[in-house]
């Protein structure tokens, strides 16, 4: 069991790897099969289908998510603080495993029901955390558009990080190690955009 498990974990990272760089519509079963070094009938032994492949990568990002910003949401922290958090802990998430986030966010519309469905639920129960972070304090309404934005800019960040990595071969995952490095590194960010 344990083993089987294990390929099916390999065989997602595969999937995740070529559906960023070639496309869900353009990866085909074998092209899996081929990179796993397997007969294309040998990974139907470990997963029904190509889609059941690309939803255990949705449903498995989404966990990520989720499971990054509730605590902070949750949290004593000042409404601000608590917004500063959740981006930087949602960007953290995107940056960890930049091919998945790269799936996550654009080859989801390939999913039939239920899970298309299920995968908007979930875009609008996260939504919904980061709302109630933000009316929880009256008059601070207008903050809502950094989530437009964030989304907005979500498919960027993983584009931009894949193509950092390339160019460097560095791998870009922020390791943070207290709240006063991560708002140094913000701040970095912030004078670097002003020079330009």
């Amino acid at each position: 069991m344990k083993a089987t498990s294990e390929r099916k974990q390999q065989i997602t990272a595969i999937a995740e790897k070529l559906f960023n760089e070639k496309g869900y519509l353009a990866t085909s079963v074998r092209d899996i099969a081929d990179a796993m070094g397997m007969e294309a009938g040998s990974l139907y032994s470990h997963v029904s289908s190509k889609e059941e492949v690309l939803w255990n990568i949705a449903d498995r990002c989404a966990g990520e998510f989720f499971d990054a910003i509730r605590p902070i949401a949750a949290s004593n922290l000042k409404t601000e603080q608590k917004l500063t958090e959740m981006i930087v802990a949602h960007v953290i998430v995107i940056t960890r495993n930049l091919h998945a986030s790269a799936v996550f966010f654009r080859e989801w519309r390939h999913l039939s029901e239920p899970q298309r469905s299920q995968y908007a639920q979930l875009q609008s129960d996260y939504e919904g955390i980061f709302r109630a972070v933000i009316q929880s304090q009256p008059g601070r309404a207008e903050a809502w558009f950094l989530l437009g934005g964030l989304y907005q800019a979500q498919a960027r960040a993983a584009d931009a990080a894949e193509c950092f990595r390339r160019v460097t071969k560095i791998d870009p995952k922020p390791k943070y190690s207290s709240t006063i490095e991560k708002s140094a590194c913000g701040a970095r960010s912030e004078k670097s955009r002003n020079v330009r």
